[in-house]
């Protein structure tokens, strides 16, 4: 007949496990909370508004949470920066947003649009999605926010 596992393991090999995270410390790969251990100068969320600037719950309106769209926005800038995708001659004079930005803003907003769930009778249609990043920083004591317009896409009557 075989013993249950808690009869199994030594007793002096379980204490072992307990106390070496207490020995060892914060110390790579022991770290409890590593991820937490440092805080940045600065941070970033994205967020989506209407044309009237409004926001919109990206969950409920379009499928994808805010988590998601941060995500889906890094990796589609790092999938243009790898690939052979060129921006457009015409840059706008006094742009403050790269091309690529702008370029990795509409993909996501267009794709948010392809794969949202039907529309349901209550939920709004909208013209135009903005994507805006806003960057918090630690300035002494304090946290100040910059927002920044990323990309637009006007919404087609197809889309809606």
């Amino acid at each position: 007949m075989k013993r249950p596992v808690a009869a199994r393991v030594p007793i002096k090999f379980t204490l072992l496990l307990v106390a070496l995270p207490f020995v060892v410390g914060e110390w790579f790969p022991f770290s409890k909370f590593g991820m937490f251990t440092i805080l940045r100068d600065t941070g970033t969320y994205y967020y989506i508004t209407d044309e009237a600037d409004r926001p919109i719950a990206t969950l409920p309106e379009l499928g994808f949470s805010v988590g998601f769209v941060k995500k889906l926005y890094r990796s589609t800038w790092s999938q243009l920066r790898r690939s052979e995708w060129t921006p457009p001659e015409v840059e706008k004079a006094g742009s403050p947003v790269p091309a690529i930005d702008r370029e990795a803003g509409v993909r996501l907003l267009r794709y948010l649009l392809r794969h949202r769930p039907p529309l349901e009778e209550d939920r709004a249609s909208y013209k135009e999605l903005r994507l805006y990043c806003v960057t918090v920083r630690r300035q002494g004591h304090e946290f100040v926010r910059a927002r920044e317009l990323v990309s637009l896409l006007a919404v087609s009557d197809e889309a809606r």
